[in-house]
């Protein structure tokens, strides 16, 4: 498998070989830098080949990169005008009824249905 490795993904995993040699103990925690030197690698590589060629689990590399990460601001989507005021009276006089429909950001719709009162 080394030898189908791309170079820099091979030093890679000569620094997480080194450091497995000179660790205290089997279940030391990996150092922060060479996970973030393998997070780094992401833009080139799948995460499952630097996992595989760096022999960290899936686990801990998901959780260094969710930590390493903010969390993602959604944006909505949703977005208002203003009618001008001429447009909003005339729809008062032409409608008897109004329907309009709503989605979450689930995708789930709504239907609503508005009628005229009588004068």
């Amino acid at each position: 498998m080394d030898r189908n490795l791309p170079n820099d993904l091979l030093e890679l995993k000569a620094r997480f070989d080194a450091w497995r040699r000179t660790r205290k103990s089997p279940r030391a925690k990996t150092p922060d830098d060479l996970l973030q030197a393998a997070l780094a690698m992401l833009g080139h590589y799948p995460a499952r080949l630097i996992c595989r060629a760096c022999r960290i689990s899936s686990k801990t590399f998901a959780r260094a990169s969710a930590s390493a990460a903010p969390p993602k601001k959604r944006q909505s989507t949703a977005s208002f005008f203003k009618l001008p005021l001429e447009t909003i009276l005339k729809l008062k006089v032409a409608a008897k009824s109004c329907c309009y429909g709503i989605a979450d950001s689930a995708r789930n719709k709504r239907r609503y249905q508005s009628r005229a009162q009588a004068n």
